[in-house]
């Protein structure tokens, strides 16, 4: 499964920057039901944070703590 390949590249990268968060609310908004997603979201949701800079008028997601663009969605 794709998700899990991606949690096993995440762990090998041992990035501080909390991409899992970021992927899981990409994969969700995609359409992806919960438990495609729930592997992320086990990686913890510790961090808000953006997925661009100099965003006006950001939007927050308060399941995966990401701020996004508002035209995104």
């Amino acid at each position: 499964m794709l998700i899990d390949e991606l949690t096993e590249t995440l762990n090998a990268l041992s990035h501080v920057y909390p991409y899992h968060q970021a992927v899981g609310f990409y994969v969700e908004k995609a359409g992806a039901d919960e438990a495609v997603t729930a592997p992320l979201g086990a990686r913890g949701l510790l961090y808000d944070f953006y997925l661009d800079y100099a965003m006006e008028s950001p939007r927050h997601d308060s399941k995966w703590r990401v701020y996004y663009p508002a035209g995104l969605l």
